[in-house]
């Protein structure tokens, strides 16, 4: 009981100071966020840590897995629009990724996918015209979207760039970037990466 208490007038003095209040509140926005997705999906753990952003239950398609602490999910924004994720069952997202949809770049995981730490799957580019500052472009379309089959294994510091389809069972090796699509199966290494054998 006594701890209990000077827990709480710990906080009382921390709400005294306006950045410990804006934490506290950025981590009950976040928690509830939380609570909030795997009441709509119940067999999908979202650990503490995970950023939602632009989250909408119909933007989120899952079943069963689990994304851990670190990762982001950006479903998009008022200025480059909303856009899917859908994660297939018993596919498991490591620490510390960032998977990001927009309008028109939907990002689809298959099952039984192995998303290790620090990986990059970006749905879309901005467009690259002159007349204009990149940032005030819209989003490239034609080459967008990223597609992740069944049993696919991306090893840490993965990036996959838009427009990319990586085929059931394939394996793509450490700190590799993917540029172009990779079939079923096969292994891939590098920066860009490619071919380095098939799985046995």
């Amino acid at each position: 009981m006594l701890e209990s208490l000077k827990s709480f007038f710990r906080v009382l003095k921390w709400m005294h100071q306006p950045d410990a209040a804006a934490a506290l509140g950025e981590l009950l926005e976040e928690y509830r966020l939380r609570k909030k997705v795997m009441h709509h999906h119940p067999q999908f753990v979202v650990e503490p840590g995970v950023i939602l952003l632009g989250y909408s239950q119909e933007y989120l398609s899952v079943s069963q897995g689990r994304v851990a602490k670190g990762t982001i999910l950006s479903f998009g924004d008022s200025v480059t629009g909303y856009g899917k994720i859908s994660i297939g069952s018993g596919t498991w997202i490591g620490q510390y990724n960032n998977i990001r949809s927009s309008h028109a770049a939907p990002i689809t995981i298959g099952k039984k996918c192995l998303i290790s730490q620090f990986c990059t799957l970006i749905g879309a580019n901005h467009n690259l015209e002159l007349d204009r500052p990149i940032m005030d472009q819209s989003l490239e379309e034609r080459r967008s979207g990223i597609i992740l089959g069944d049993d696919v294994w991306l090893g840490a510091g993965v990036v996959v760039l838009p427009g990319v389809t990586i085929g059931t069972g394939a394996v793509v090796g450490a700190g590799s970037i993917v540029t172009r699509n990779i079939p079923d199966h096969e292994i891939w290494l590098g920066n860009p990466a490619r071919k380095h054998r098939e799985r046995s």
